[in-house]
């Protein structure tokens, strides 16, 4: 794998990461008539989501797989500073996602996802950073 690539890979797996945390929380947190096929019960707060979450967990599932590799490949594609926007997008609504399953049963110990949703993030793209400066060496 070039440096470039390296750098791409740090630079969205915080994303991936916070998609994936917030895509089980989603899950997580549907009501049992839910899951016994009352698809019509569902509970989410993006429009689309609600509209996949309505047609069958698999749909909402294949569009979430193609949609993180949306994110991947514009992120592989895109030169800096636009590949850290991108990812910086989604890792702030998926926060913010994640935070909304949370608040309503603790808003206290909801507060630290953002604390390690930032950590995660910088750490990464520090490693991130590193392969960029070894690839202009």
């Amino acid at each position: 794998m070039t440096q470039q690539r390296k750098a791409a890979f740090w630079i969205v797996l915080p994303a991936i990461l916070v998609t994936l945390a917030d895509w089980a929380m989603t899950f997580f947190y549907q009501p049992a008539a839910y899951w016994s096929g009352a698809f019509d019960a569902r509970s989410e707060i993006s429009p689309l989501g609600f509209r996949l979450l309505g047609l069958h967990p698999l749909v909402f599932s294949g569009f979430m797989i193609v949609y993180m590799l949306v994110i991947a490949l514009l992120v592989f594609l895109l030169k800096n500073p636009w590949n850290k926007v991108v990812a910086l997008v989604v890792i702030i609504g998926h926060t913010a996602g994640i935070y909304g399953w949370l608040k309503d049963r603790s808003y206290w110990s909801a507060l630290p996802v953002f604390f390690l949703v930032g950590l995660m993030t910088v750490l990464c793209w520090q490693k991130a950073d590193s392969n960029e400066q070894s690839l202009k060496s």
